[in-house]
């Protein structure tokens, strides 16, 4: 993962320009798709992710609909990653799964150009990320 100190937040002359907090905040929130598709994954697949409290604390009854909870996140976490997915595809439809890459893994573009082969140069790539996130911040 990058460090902070290392992104680069487009500049005011930008078309695609957002102030600092408001970059980071999209930043940030991109990121969280791995954990996402992994929460949603095992909700899916039924193991769930909650566990028994054995602090010694005491605690509520318990009562309550945990499948509707459950549901209730997966349509939370679908529709996260889905304004992720549509956000990227809107923006770029033609680097798509790079793109993708790029902003949800925060992977370098060496290394989406030279390992993953993605089919574009650095201007056509960074002009789409920085759009994607200034379409990103309009949606969140």
């Amino acid at each position: 993962m990058i460090a902070l100190s290392k992104i680069r937040i487009p500049a005011e002359s930008s078309k695609y320009w957002l102030p600092k907090q408001r970059f980071l905040t999209v930043y940030h929130y991109c990121l969280q798709y791995p954990e996402w598709e992994d929460e949603y994954s095992a909700l899916k697949a039924g193991t769930g992710i909650s566990a028994v409290n054995y602090d010694g604390m005491p605690h509520g009854t318990g009562i309550g609909d945990p499948t509707s909870s459950d549901a209730m996140r997966l349509a939370d976490l679908d529709m996260k990653m889905q304004q992720v997915k549509d956000a990227v595809h809107e923006v770029a439809p033609e680097i798509y799964q790079w793109l993708l890459k790029g902003v949800t893994e925060d992977r370098p573009f060496w290394y989406l150009h030279d390992v993953m082969r993605m089919p574009c140069e650095k201007d056509m790539y960074y002009d789409r990320r920085r759009k994607f996130y200034y379409l990103m911040a309009k949606k969140i």
